[in-house]
């Protein structure tokens, strides 16, 4: 039998620089977009994410796109 996976739904996590510690280590923040459309883009995510960048307090370090499906039994 084959298993069909089908998109439910993603959630995009990026990593905001707010500053450094008296250590000298970075302090961040994980944001999280949820329920982002499966079938965006991955360069219009992104562009949505540089977008959303300009209205922080400090630069994105990463972007991360976690995919959710659903496994189908055909």
């Amino acid at each position: 039998m084959a298993v069909t996976a089908v998109k439910v739904t993603s959630n995009v996590v990026f990593r905001v620089k707010l500053g450094v510690d008296q250590n000298g280590n970075d302090i961040e923040r994980a944001v999280t977009l949820r329920r982002v459309k499966p079938t965006a883009a991955d360069q219009d995510v992104f562009d949505v994410v540089a977008a959303i960048e300009t209205l922080l307090e400090g630069p994105i370090q990463n972007v991360v796109r976690q995919d959710v499906s659903q496994l189908i039994n055909a």
